[in-house]
């Protein structure tokens, strides 16, 4: 591998390290958010998602928001 396509490779990983970096940090923002906005606890896990607490434990944060829009809501 000449010079050249070194400098190219670590320019490339350097983008994607920083795209890392900044799409974690969006994502943990949103998750705290959440938690501000609804006093809900919320728990973020770096390259997994984040987590709302219901009654029958961690849920993600995808899937409790879906059970929220069909009206299927948390179990009382």
């Amino acid at each position: 591998m000449n010079r050249n396509n070194k400098d190219t490779l670590i320019i490339i990983l350097a983008i994607y390290g920083v795209g890392f970096i900044i799409l974690n940090w969006h994502m943990s923002y949103t998750c705290s958010n959440y938690q501000k906005m609804t006093g809900k606890p919320t728990k973020y896990m770096i390259t997994d998602a984040c987590y709302v607490k219901t009654p029958l434990g961690w849920q993600r944060y995808d899937e409790y928001i879906t059970r929220s829009i069909t009206n299927k809501g948390e179990p009382k």
